[in-house]
């Protein structure tokens, strides 16, 4: 369920589908990356962030490369690398990074 929820998120991403991608997050959330000047802290926001990355071509693009999971709980910390691919003129550029976030199972 956590590396499904995971692929969505990044699938979101990778079509820069602002509404799925503002879905996969929670009402509460923090969102922080390299890019970010401060965190994000509401969908209008995240919604902002995907949004002026995927304006012009190439879109940004993002794989997860490696993520491991730990639950307690209701709680789950995922941490991992990915690999963004990320426009540099008209040509993409590899970058990797490294993250964690938190997921909560909300319902059943």
């Amino acid at each position: 369920a956590i590396e499904a929820a995971h692929a969505k998120l990044v699938a979101a991403f990778n079509a820069c589908d602002a509404d799925a991608f503002v879905a996969a997050y929670g009402s509460a959330f923090t969102f922080v990356s390299s890019s970010t000047r401060a965190p994000l802290t509401a969908p209008g926001a995240l919604r902002e962030y995907l949004g002026s990355g995927c304006k012009a071509p190439p879109a940004p693009a993002v794989e997860i490369r490696r993520q491991e999971v730990t639950v307690t709980g209701i709680t789950a910390l995922v941490t991992g690398q990915y690999l963004f691919r990320v426009p540099a003129g008209a040509a993409r550029v590899d970058v990797p990074q490294h993250y964690t976030m938190v997921m909560r199972r909300a319902g059943n």
